[in-house]
Formats: structure tokens, sequence, C-alpha cells
């Protein structure tokens, strides 16, 4: 809404596609970025073997960055951090040594769980269970509530060695199926905080 493109669909210019009408040229595409050895490793990114962006994956798996420069995040879990955007602030105040964070919050683990859900699950590799019972304990799948397992029952999320992820045949839709989870979380959050990441970090003075 309020895009240049919105506008050109209300013009006439464009038109919106369907729904089974996109999942037929998502399988279309994919059978021929497949056929030229090009990997679909998360819903909108295609590689060659060995050339995945381990940039992107870091954000996906909800790894801990390192955000340097002006307006860049740091996420060190439960943390979460802004630099100022201003260039000239941000300069002057590294001249000064002072802080350079515009604004710091503490990611509760409910919101940082939901956050990893929603881009695992747009991978192919999905999300290990070891890793999700490590930082949530092991009731992170009950707190998921009775729609994922019948998400589990349809097929549209499948739970098997080891792996928690999206079928290729529904991850064009996973954006809909994330909704469905989402809307049926219960109210109690995963009982254990995620472990710092780093060893000996003041994260409340950070705050």
């Amino acid at each position: 809404k309020g895009t240049p493109l919105a506008g050109e669909e209300l013009a006439g210019a464009v038109v919106r596609v369907d729904a089974e009408r996109f999942a037929d040229f998502d399988d279309r595409w994919c059978d021929v970025l497949e056929g030229s050895q090009f990997e679909r490793y998360e819903v909108s990114n295609f590689a060659k073997s060995g050339h995945r962006s381990r940039h992107n994956q870091a954000y996906w798996m909800g790894d801990s960055v390192i955000g340097l420069g002006p307006g860049a995040t740091t996420s060190l879990h439960p943390l979460r951090w802004t630099n100022v955007r201003s260039i000239e602030s941000y300069l002057s105040a590294c001249r000064r040594q002072r802080g350079l964070r515009e604004s710091c919050e503490r990611i509760a683990p409910s919101s940082r769980f939901a956050e990893l859900l929603g881009t695992g699950l747009r991978t192919a590799s999905g999300l290990s269970v070891t890793e999700l019972d490590r930082r949530f304990g092991p009731t992170w799948l009950s707190y998921l509530g009775p729609k994922c397992v019948q998400l589990l029952d349809s097929g549209h999320l499948i739970l098997a060695r080891g792996r928690l992820r999206t079928p290729r045949e529904h991850i064009a839709r996973v954006d809909r199926i994330l909704l469905e989870l989402f809307q049926s979380e219960s109210q109690s959050a995963p009982v254990r905080l995620e472990a710092p990441t780093l060893a000996g970090f003041d994260y409340d003075r950070a705050l």
C-alpha cells in the first residue's frame, strides 16, 4: 500500500497474481533454477553448491552479530542495540569516545523464539531440535500449541531427523503457515532464557 506498484495495480497497469497461479509460477522457476544446478536454500534465495550466503544464514539462524558503523544493529542474546544513524553524529561520538548506541532493548525469549521460527522455517534445512532445546528449553514445541500438531499432521511442517522444517512443496506458502502458527501460540513462554553468547559480558550495563 502506498508503493508505485500498488498505484500501478489500481490504475490497471499491472494485475495481481492470485495465490494458485503464484504457486504454479513458483514451481516453474524452481524447476528452471534447479535444472541449472541452483539449489533453493531459503524461500527467496538460490545458490550453487558451496556458494550460499554465510552472512544471511547468520541472521536466519538467529546467531549473534556485531553491527559496525552508523545505523548498524548488534544482536547479543538477549540484547539488541542500534548505533546512531547520522554519519556526523557517529564520527563525533567516536572522536569523543562516547557511546554510539541510539537504542537498546532486551528481547523476551518468546519474541526471540518467534523471530527464529519466522526466519528458520523459511530455509530448506529448517531448525535444529537440539539447538531449540538448548536455547529455549524442551517446552518450545508445546508452546506452539495444537495448531503446530495440525500442521505437522497435514505435512505443512515436518519434524524428522532432528529438524523442524517446511517441506519443499509448501515453502512458497511459508508466510501463510507461519501466520497460522503464530496466531495459535499459547500464552506460556519458553521456560528458559537463551544462554549469553559472550562469557563475562555485562548485559545489564549494556542497557
